[in-house]
């Protein structure tokens, strides 16, 4: 029995599924891959061969590739346009660093200024504290 994964590849143009058959192979207990099925109706075929009572393949997405190829990063952008890449992904990287060390340190600035607010909160409750205590005594000593 062969298992198929769908697998859905996405690209600038497009968005299609296409099924990735593997066999089980029990003396090395790994699947191996077989095939690739650009055609839905084919893997509905053969679910129907296995008879299974659950159609697997009703949620299947129309398949809309006829051709699949694979190859290099340096054949799709050229080695060129590659190293541009990677280039910008250095610059970007170094860019993310960096807003990171900047938050990192605004928010140590913050934590510290909450801190200094909560203690000059405390001595300015403990100040008026003390000056209704005092205003208390005064009133107290007037009567």
């Amino acid at each position: 029995i062969e298992w198929v994964l769908i697998v859905t590849i996405m690209n600038d143009y497009m968005v299609s599924d296409v099924g990735v058959s593997f066999r089980y192979d029990i003396n090395t207990n790994t699947f191996i891959g077989t095939g690739i099925y650009l055609d839905k109706s084919e893997i509905e075929s053969k679910h129907r061969l296995v008879g299974l009572k659950v159609d697997y393949c009703k949620h299947l997405r129309p398949f809309s590739m006829s051709k699949l190829k694979f190859c290099s990063e340096d054949e799709i952008y050229g080695k060129h346009n590659n190293n541009d890449l990677r280039h910008e992904i250095a610059d970007l990287r170094r860019q993310y660093n960096g807003w990171i060390v900047t938050n990192m340190v605004s928010e140590q600035l913050m934590e510290f200024e909450n801190k200094r607010f909560i203690e000059e909160r405390k001595k300015l409750k403990d100040e008026q504290h003390r000056l209704k205590k005092k205003l208390m005594e005064n009133v107290c000593n007037f009567m």
